[in-house]
């Protein structure tokens, strides 16, 4: 195989990539400050893929903004998906961004290091491993994990591979995405929340409350109709002991 049909590959799979990321783009919903990120990082990536390993025929070059997606799937997909995953919780949300972000910046800076995006790439690996152990539903956090595991370490520099693995990882990616990524709840919805938390707890002490009453109540009946019982059992006992008195004192009469 020579370098133009390798190339006709690599540009196939960056093609199916895009094709990937688009469908997870229209399947999603909402608006939080990295959603949809790693979608929107791999979108690019095919585009700017398929166009740059067809350069040769088109004559168009592309490959200073390749190299810059590149970098962005490298760095920023991963943790703008934790981030997403996350969101709900702004701190470690923010945290997971920045474990891209900022070795991203130094990338683009001309700074660009292996160990960086090794590091980025595996802390956020093990947070997916995590989120699915956490979240015993989504098996489909564990396939992502496994696929991006191999995908990064193992394909990042064969360009026929490569795009075709981050197909795989966004397709299964994009099944994590089961939440609404509205806007977090204010204040007044908070307190909203709350106070009718408390309300339902309150009324379901009372509900026991009254529970407790009624059986302590049902008890006592119980009891009281017991003794009722054996009260009107002592005093047949006693009418039945005066008969047989009576008796005995009429048979005892001489005639």
């Amino acid at each position: 195989m020579d370098e133009n049909e390798d190339d006709i590959i690599a540009a196939f799979g960056h093609i199916l990539l895009a094709g990937v990321a688009t469908k997870a783009l229209g399947t999603t919903n909402g608006t939080s400050f990295t959603h949809p990120g790693m979608h929107a990082n791999y979108l690019l990536h095919g585009l700017t893929g398929g166009f740059h390993f067809v350069s040769k025929i088109t004559g168009l070059n592309v490959q200073p903004v390749y190299r810059i997606t590149k970098m962005a799937v490298q760095y920023l997909a991963l943790p703008s998906l934790m981030a997403d995953l996350n969101y709900e919780n702004k701190y470690i949300s923010v945290a997971h961004f920045a474990t891209g972000l900022l070795p991203f910046a130094v990338a683009v800076s001309g700074n660009d290091s292996p160990h960086l995006s090794n590091f980025a790439i595996s802390v956020n690996v093990i947070s997916l491993c995590y989120y699915a152990i956490k979240h015993t539903c989504h098996e489909y956090a564990w396939y992502t994990a496994g696929s991006a595991l191999v995908t990064y370490f193992g394909f990042s520099y064969v360009n026929m591979l490569f795009p075709i693995g981050l197909a795989i990882t966004e397709f299964l990616a994009h099944k994590l995405y089961y939440a609404n990524f509205g806007p977090p709840p204010t204040k007044e919805e908070l307190k909203e929340a709350e106070r009718k938390k408390k309300e339902e707890e309150k009324k379901k002490k009372e509900a026991e409350k009254k529970k407790i009453e009624a059986e302590k109540a049902a008890k006592k009946q119980a009891m009281l109709a017991e003794k009722a019982k054996e009260k009107e059992k002592a005093k047949a006992a006693a009418e039945k002991k005066a008969k047989e008195k009576e008796k005995d004192k009429q048979q005892q009469v001489p005639m």
